[in-house]
């Protein structure tokens, strides 16, 4: 059986999705990296967002379960991942991007 489903319902899946997982994420300051905010669920950094430009680094695990689950390109990924921050964490998102190996090493840094 085939299933069709429109890119609208595809987009509240993923919202309703995000919502449910991560929806609860706490903020959190680190004197070292001042300019970020970090979103964390436990002691797990899910995303961090520059105060100053409006970039955010989602992690991974988001961003590869968006691809493989719900089958989205990066493009697509950016623009729900950008919707979703920006609506539920009330933050002015310029842009989002799967986090790196410069962002894994500020990710690390505890206070």
């Amino acid at each position: 059986m085939k299933i069709i489903i429109t890119e609208s319902k595809l987009e509240r899946l993923v919202i309703k999705w995000l919502n449910d997982e991560y929806g609860d994420l706490v903020p959190h300051r680190q004197s070292k990296h001042y300019e970020y905010i970090f979103y964390k669920k436990g002691n797990e950094i899910i995303f961090d967002i520059n105060k100053h430009s409006g970039d955010v680094y989602v992690s991974d695990v988001i961003w590869s379960t968006l691809g493989r689950m719900f089958g989205m390109s990066y493009q697509n990924i950016q623009k729900i991942t950008k919707e979703w921050i920006t609506n539920h964490y009330h933050l002015d998102v310029r842009k989002t991007e799967c986090y790196g190996d410069i962002i894994i090493s500020r990710w690390k840094i505890r206070d």
